[in-house]
């Protein structure tokens, strides 16, 4: 998701949601959202075993596509 503020500076923010009890399961703003920044959240989500990730589903398109998700 991008928004921006009312100073006019945007930012882009990175939600992770559990789709079957539709808990947020993390949040992350920044004013630039790169791969390596979702590789880390989600590394740190199984880190802390917060949610068993089968599979992500994205509604950017193909906004995040990468082949960093070792």
């Amino acid at each position: 998701m991008s928004d921006s503020l009312v100073n006019g500076n945007r930012f882009h923010a990175l939600t992770v949601e559990n789709n079957f009890n539709q808990k947020c399961q993390a949040f992350h703003a920044k004013i630039s959202l790169k791969t390596e920044d979702v590789v880390s959240a989600i590394k740190a989500l199984r880190m802390q075993d917060k949610c068993l990730l089968v599979c992500i589903k994205t509604e950017n398109g193909s906004e995040f596509i990468s082949d960093q998700s070792g």
